[in-house]
């Protein structure tokens, strides 16, 4: 499936959704993604983290903490690991903005959050 793509979303919402454990503290995070220059269009979704759960949701959120914006090329890179989200920052690539203090107070739960998803990486192309 196609990064980015309603299947994409599906496989992505369901994987986060699955988890057995519940996140190992209570938090209250909206982190909103807005991805310019899609094959599909600009794509945007939040990844909220309510109480000890984590869901995805695909379009704009209502009131997100942080929000990352970054174009098609950019997001394909640190999706896939061949550039960080620092490194993207640093070069002018990602723009962030909201409350990024909630990203260094829980950048470890962050982390975490991110494992999940690494199946639906596996299963996941960067095609145009």
């Amino acid at each position: 499936m196609r990064y980015l793509s309603d299947d994409w979303f599906g496989a992505a919402a369901d994987a986060v959704s699955a988890v057995a454990d519940p996140l190992p503290r209570n938090v209250e995070i909206t982190i909103q993604q807005v991805i310019t220059g899609a094959p599909d269009g600009d794509r945007t979704y939040a990844m909220v983290l309510s109480g000890q759960s984590v869901t995805l949701v695909p379009g704009e959120a209502s009131s997100p903490d942080v929000t990352f914006t970054q174009d098609w090329d950019t997001a394909c890179g640190i999706a896939q690991g061949t550039i960080s989200a620092q490194t993207a920052f640093m070069s002018g690539r990602m723009r962030i903005g909201g409350n990024t203090n909630l990203l260094v107070e829980h950048h470890d739960l962050l982390a975490e959050v991110d494992d999940l998803l690494v199946d639906v990486r596996g299963e996941t192309t960067f095609d145009a």
